[in-house]
């Protein structure tokens, strides 16, 4: 298949290494505030949720698993809680991801810049935790990564990627153009990225915002799936102010969330666990679901 056509050979023994895919874990969580030195000493306080075997705060990570598990860091969109994205935190780390939400840059005025530093630094400290025998975390992080989020977080982690060179690859949400520009940082990205989008978006129009993007990323392998009647707040869960400001705007939603939130995790799911892992079941599972599915709308390049 053309998802995967070129992978190389050190990718297929990875491939048949992992086989997480098919575990279940359980939910355990950590509250930690990482120090950036490099910018007098910045605390950026995080929420970290990972597979464990019993779930609740700081439960030990699961073990009958002897592999490590993948990154992801999540920025939140402007003004919204890192708490909105539940449903993603709920369906990924049970499948063998280890996310984190920084609850940094919530002030009125971000800065986006400083938020991209931010998920980077994470994904960064996370992987540097698994050396310290006295971590949670001890041996148990891989070297592969997501940087994630929505709206303004979708478009700091664009930043991020163009900032950091440990960024593996980028899976946003309905991401804005930000300041520095997000649409010009693509043009000096090319790791493995997918744009999740809504058709019906006001607020971060897919023609202003997305599709630029997309346009612009020198991925070998990008993606851009727009939803159908979808919106821009129904990326993430109730928030008020993201539905308030939504509310100023047409066109709005034509689906409702809970379908929304299902179409965002029936293809995020499937393409992590391929990039992440390299579980090439998933990358199958991915191509049956893009030619058959009749609520979206895809544009994609695969070298």
């Amino acid at each position: 298949m053309k998802f995967y056509i070129r992978l190389s050979f050190i990718t297929v023994l990875l491939m048949i290494s992992y086989s997480l895919s098919s575990q279940s874990f359980q939910i355990g969580y950590t509250n930690i505030s990482f120090v950036d030195s490099s910018r007098g000493n910045r605390k950026i306080r995080t929420e970290v949720f990972y597979p464990s075997e019993t779930s609740g705060k700081n439960a030990a990570i699961a073990g009958t698993f002897p592999g490590k598990f993948p990154v992801i860091c999540f920025g939140h969109g402007y003004q919204m809680s890192w708490n909105s994205y539940k449903y993603i935190r709920d369906s990924l780390v049970p499948y063998g991801f280890i996310i984190a939400f920084p609850k940094s840059e919530m002030e009125l005025f971000p800065s986006h810049m400083d938020f991209a530093i931010d998920i980077a630094f994470i994904l960064d400290e996370l992987f540097e935790s698994a050396k310290n025998p006295s971590s949670i975390f001890y041996n148990r992080v891989d070297s592969m990564n997501c940087a994630m989020g929505h709206s303004m977080g979708g478009g700091s982690a664009i930043l991020a990627a163009r900032f950091s060179p440990s960024v593996r690859s980028l899976a946003i949400l309905a991401p804005l153009d930000t300041r520095p520009s997000s649409i010009n940082a693509a043009s000096e990205i090319e790791i493995p990225s997918m744009i999740l989008a809504g058709k019906n978006d006001c607020v971060t129009r897919p023609e202003i915002h997305q599709v630029p993007i997309y346009s612009n990323l020198k991925s070998h392998s990008k993606i851009i799936i727009i939803i159908k009647g979808a919106s821009h707040c129904q990326m993430a869960e109730r928030s008020t102010k993201c539905r308030l400001a939504e509310s100023t705007c047409k066109p709005g939603p034509e689906i409702t969330d809970k379908a929304q939130q299902a179409i965002v995790l029936k293809y995020l799911l499937p393409w992590l666990n391929f990039h992440l892992k390299g579980d090439l079941a998933s990358a199958e599972q991915f191509e049956a679901l893009l030619e058959s599915d009749p609520s979206i709308e895809f544009e994609r390049k695969n070298k």
